[in-house]
């Protein structure tokens, strides 16, 4: 019998793609589709949606995104044989932008995407190079290694003054950060709005280190006015040593003239 995502990947092959094709009017070698998400991934569940994203040129963009809700960032969505299915368009221009830009989100989706149809070849020509480059690797590391650093040392001078609730957010902040350079050092994908800590320390490293993450994030909240949190900084302060050896083994630079503000959260 076959696996959840076997049956998932094939339904989204045989009855999601031709669906889509035809409801938006769309030439097979006109366009490329993919799919996204937790199905592409591998980390499906039986109640996950099948999502396919469209890649197109920027005028066939125009022309099927009226009355969408694609350029918010939502999916068209409707249910095919009892399954739920999320589609959207993507401009291909466009999402180089986004690539090029580092924004964390693109690079998880689109570096972990199971083309469907690629006639086209905006997905093998321009996309995956992008997504999957590992020049792009290297500055989104050294660039969140160092934003980390800098908003440690930042939390480190204003943990007297400021409030808990800002104290939370920037130590929120910080583990995120640290969780998506362990990611980058592992070279595995992160997916940053759903399951970051799930997919972050799935690598090497990462499972070395996440009794350390499980722990900290227990205590990122616990600000107190006057006693401050020293569970937390005792446990995330054990972070930079080994991930700035660690980079450094891996041949990249710890510490930039000034911040990448790409890398911030």
């Amino acid at each position: 019998m076959k696996s959840l995502l076997c049956q998932l990947r094939d339904w989204a092959a045989h009855r999601a793609l031709p669906f889509v094709l035809q409801t938006e009017g769309l030439s097979p070698r006109s366009v490329s589709i993919l799919v996204v998400g937790s199905v592409a991934a591998g980390n499906c569940r039986p109640s996950s949606d099948v999502d396919l994203a469209i890649l197109c040129r920027p005028r066939v963009f125009s022309r099927i995104s009226q009355g969408k809700p694609w350029a918010a960032g939502r999916p068209s969505k409707t249910c095919l044989d009892g399954r739920q299915l999320h589609y959207f368009a993507q401009s291909v221009k466009a999402l180089e932008g986004r690539l090029r830009d580092l924004d964390d989100r693109a690079h998880y989706v689109y570096g972990t995407a199971l083309p469907l149809l690629d006639r086209a070849s905006f997905y093998a020509d321009r996309i995956a190079p992008l997504a999957n480059s590992e020049a792009f690797r290297k500055t989104r590391l050294e660039g969140k290694l160092d934003m980390l650093l800098r908003r440690l040392g930042a939390l480190r001078g204003c943990a007297p003054e400021a409030e808990p609730l800002v104290l939370s957010q920037m130590s929120l902040e910080i583990v995120s950060l640290a969780l998506k350079v362990v990611a980058l050092l592992d070279g595995v994908p992160f997916d940053p709005r759903k399951r970051l800590m799930e997919t972050a320390l799935c690598g090497p490293l990462g499972r070395q280190l996440k009794r350390t993450f499980a722990a900290a994030l227990l205590c990122a909240s616990a600000w107190k006015p006057g006693t401050g949190n020293p569970g937390f900084l005792n446990r995330i302060c054990r972070l930079p040593p080994r991930l700035k050896s660690a980079a450094r083994e891996a041949g990249y630079t710890v510490g930039l003239p000034k911040p990448d503000p790409r890398a911030a959260e």
